[in-house]
């Protein structure tokens, strides 16, 4: 019996599965509590040179009860802020990543918003439930600031962010 192509499944790949075994996924995770209503959390990301990989990063923000995220891009700084740690999800690989963040940088130009949102809501239990999480994933330009900045829609909101990234590797890069 020949079994029809329409219906022969197609094979999948957990891409971040994958790499994480190739030792290329790496993860930076913080959280706040207690962020008072429209005064911004900013992190900011430094994207790594071209000729090492191309970075895709994906952000993670779960708030409660709600808040306005934006990702800036070309951002201006005067200091960069505080280093934040970033680990390989492969624990046996001592590969480290080629890019930085850092929180509370001091902003001279926030530079051009490419994505907002309002994640959660302004209430409990209102649209977006007691808590949302949302994620994106974005291709960033080599050597470039970025500022993810969320901006809390109410008094005491709790913020877990991770930032999440894998190298594709370039012809020069690993």
């Amino acid at each position: 019996m020949t079994v029809p192509i329409a219906i022969t499944p197609s094979p999948r790949v957990n891409l971040p599965h994958h790499l994480i075994h190739e030792g290329r996924y790496f993860a930076v995770t913080t959280t706040a509590a207690g962020l008072p209503a429209g005064i911004p959390k900013d992190y900011m990301i430094i994207s790594p040179p071209a000729f090492i990989s191309i970075a895709h990063v994906i952000t993670i923000v779960t708030v409660f009860p709600g808040a306005k995220f934006d990702l800036f891009e070309s951002t201006v700084v005067s200091a960069n802020g505080i280093p934040l740690p970033s680990f390989n999800q492969d624990r046996t690989n001592p590969a480290v990543a080629r890019g930085f963040v850092f929180e509370d940088p001091i902003i001279i130009s926030e530079g051009t918003n490419i994505f907002s949102q309002i994640i959660g809501s302004t209430i409990e239990g209102g649209t977006g439930g007691t808590s949302d999480r949302d994620e994106e994933e974005f291709l960033f330009k080599p050597l470039t600031n970025y500022l993810a900045r969320i901006i809390p829609l109410s008094n005491n909101t709790l913020l877990s962010i991770q930032m999440r990234a894998y190298r594709q590797a370039t012809e020069q890069g690993t």
